[in-house]
């Protein structure tokens, strides 16, 4: 694309009553437009940015066969009252009433909707396992959107859902998850560490938390010097490493990703059951286990991603998130013309890269 054909209207000054750092240079940098308070559109620069880290997520979850799907983002609300969630969460859930009476509930997470799927298909142990993944909206009415891309109303969130016959499978998908991730982290260039965290609201057990070190960020991480093992401040009570008993480390981090173990918390919600069948002959039928891997936020990685370079004095994205696959500068007056013209053919021709010609 010719830069003069662009939307890319940068701003000199930060908008009015932006506090935010990572916010001011991203509106400035003309990557996003806020349109109220945590509610935000993507300019085409940053949507560039926001596919790019998309395709690094979905092709890493296809290796580990994650089928994609896109589940809606109403739910009637009879599906978060069978699980207990509708009344367990506080003003966070979003809750539509409509002139017919028919009550809904915009979607935060997808548990609710995943598991009656999931009991609809699944007959079998034979089955078993399999995962299903998506990349959609999710709605969270914060009482104070914050941080820019950190904390909102309105976000994109990926999320996957695996169901298993055991708890061996379950543990086996566990640790397919933790690698997957540790991938995506590692093609984006963002440098994260893994810790030991609470399941909230979600419920389940075996929680790990992806952190990326920031001083910008709001939870609060506790780490070993010695071994390097770190803990979510929630969920430790003293300050010693539990391995070595040395001083744990305070540090400031933002989540960027969170994996857990959700067992039968909603598969015994929805009573979903599979048929265990040897010679034909049903012998029983038993509840099958779920386990939940996400990404907390897509928006995060863009946000994070600049806030980290920003405390590194280098305000640039890697070159992996970067929406410019390449730049054309042209200095001279005679030829400049014909000269972009032709490498502007070129990239025109080999759409996969993204080309910005300035003239």
């Amino acid at each position: 694309m010719r830069y003069s054909k662009s939307l890319i209207k940068t701003l000199k000054e930060t908008p009015k009553g932006v506090t935010s750092t990572n916010q001011a240079l991203l509106e400035r940098g003309s990557f996003i437009y806020q349109v109220g308070s945590g509610i935000f559109a993507y300019m085409p620069l940053g949507f560039l940015v926001f596919e790019k880290i998309r395709k690094i997520i979905i092709d890493e979850l296809n290796k580990i066969g994650c089928q994609e799907v896109s589940l809606p983002i109403l739910h009637p609300s009879e599906l978060w009252k069978t699980s207990g969630r509708f009344s367990e969460i506080g003003p966070e859930l979003l809750k539509v009433n409509t002139d017919k009476e028919a009550e809904f509930v915009l979607a935060m997470t997808h548990e609710e909707v995943i598991t009656p799927l999931a009991k609809s298909k699944i007959q079998s142990f034979t089955d078993l396992p399999f995962c299903l993944n998506q990349i959609s909206k999710k709605i969270r009415f914060e009482a104070r959107p914050r941080g820019g891309l950190i904390r909102l109303r309105e976000f994109t969130m990926q999320d996957a859902y695996s169901f298993h016959a055991n708890q061996k499978q379950l543990d086996e998908t566990f640790e397919t998850f933790i690698d997957a991730y540790k991938k995506i982290f590692e093609k984006i260039g963002l440098e994260v560490i893994i810790v030991q965290a609470d399941s909230g609201i979600m419920g389940g057990s075996d929680s790990m938390e992806f952190m990326a070190l920031s001083e910008v960020g709001e939870d609060t991480v506790l780490i070993c010097p010695k071994c390097q093992k770190a803990f979510n401040l929630e969920t430790k009570e003293d300050k010693k490493c539990p391995d070595d008993g040395e001083d744990l480390k305070i540090e400031k981090a933002i989540e960027m990703a969170h994996v857990f173990n959700l067992g039968t918390k909603y598969s015994d919600s929805f009573l979903c059951s599979y048929s265990l069948i040897t010679a034909n002959v049903a012998i029983k039928r038993s509840t099958f286990e779920a386990a939940k891997g996400f990404d907390t936020g897509m928006r995060r990685f863009e946000d994070t991603e600049l806030g980290i370079r920003l405390w590194e004095m280098n305000c640039r994205f890697s070159y992996r998130q970067d929406a410019r696959g390449y730049h054309l500068f042209f200095t001279g007056q005679s030829d400049r013309g014909l000269a972009s013209g032709e490498y502007f053919g070129f990239f025109y021709r080999h759409p996969y890269q993204t080309v910005l010609v300035f003239l």
